[in-house]
């Protein structure tokens, strides 16, 4: 099992429903930035608070090592 498929069982993931709703409401708020999963506004936070640390785990997901 992949890294992305961990995070994704781990955090839970939205049905379609589920997305289309937040875009909804987003567009009847007037919202530009739509963070449909609870957890994606704690991750753009930390992309833009310690960048160098997103970036390394970024690329731990991408490249994982052979003893995962």
């Amino acid at each position: 099992m992949g890294a992305l498929t961990e995070i994704a069982e781990r955090t839970g993931t939205l049905s379609p429903t589920e997305v289309a709703e937040e875009v909804y409401d987003a567009i009847l708020d007037d919202r530009f930035l739509i963070l449909p999963h609870p957890d994606v506004h704690r991750f753009y936070v930390n992309r833009a608070t310690d960048t160098d640390r997103w970036l390394k785990t970024m690329n731990s997901l991408a490249h994982p090592t052979s003893d995962e």
